[in-house]
């Protein structure tokens, strides 16, 4: 569970991450103590708690970093709550989700691979809960084989499955929020929701006695030069 969350640590907010942070080091001190696990009640203040700092921490209830910081939150909670088989694949799957969220924010080969080891966890934590007796190695090597029997036919799909456009993929992706204000390009097919900015934009001071407010008024940039998409 660590493993799948920490490369979030770089995309959510410090009090999100340190709530599943703190979940995570109560459960793993549980683990050989469980009568130090919450009772119902203080698992429901925990939950409140949770969904204060998903309202205050968030801007919305919409997108790539509300849905994420949703997903490791009721991870970190969940945690609090293992008491059988079936909380252990919630857990388990819940995980999964966290881990695939990641490649919203990087796609690279060396995240993949990363993500890809840490799946090879998980899968073997489900083989585990699956079988009546076997060892920690067994399950790892077991899982290894299952996902390179699998990679063969991720490699089709990547080839093969149609690649959506990027305003449709993205929509996702808060960085494709366009905020008002002033920038050198704008490229109105990138946009996918356009937002009112509380950004200063410039700072004006006056020799003398300001000018009256009918006459106070400053013109912005114009976009006068085109390649068909982005103006500049």
């Amino acid at each position: 569970m660590a493993l799948i969350t920490l490369p979030h640590a770089w995309h959510m907010p410090w009090p999100l991450f340190s709530f599943f942070a703190a979940m995570w080091v109560w459960r793993f001190l549980a683990v050989r103590r469980r009568d130090w696990l919450p009772k119902r009640w203080l698992l429901f203040l925990l939950t409140l708690l949770g969904i204060v700092l998903l309202i205050t921490q968030q801007r919305g209830v919409f997108g790539r970093d509300a849905g994420t910081g949703l997903f490791v939150v009721a991870l970190g909670l969940k945690l609090m709550e293992i008491h059988g088989r079936r909380d252990v694949f919630l857990v388990v799957y819940l995980a999964f989700i966290v881990a695939a969220s990641q490649f919203l924010y990087e796609q690279s080969i060396l995240m993949a691979g990363y993500i890809l080891l840490v799946c090879t966890v998980l899968l073997a934590t489900l083989i585990t809960q699956n079988t009546a007796q076997v060892a920690t190695q067994t399950a790892i090597k077991t899982a290894a084989a299952i996902i390179l029997q699998a990679l063969p036919m991720a490699a089709v799909i990547f080839v093969l499955f149609p690649r959506l456009e990027a305003p449709r993929w993205m929509w996702l992706a808060d960085d494709n929020k366009a905020l008002s204000g002033l920038s050198n390009t704008l490229e109105p097919g990138s946009i996918s929701d356009l937002s009112l900015s509380d950004e200063l934009v410039f700072r004006v001071r006056f020799d003398g006695e300001p000018p009256p407010p009918a006459r106070r008024y400053w013109r912005g940039p114009v976009y006068s030069r085109t390649d068909g998409v982005r103006w500049t």
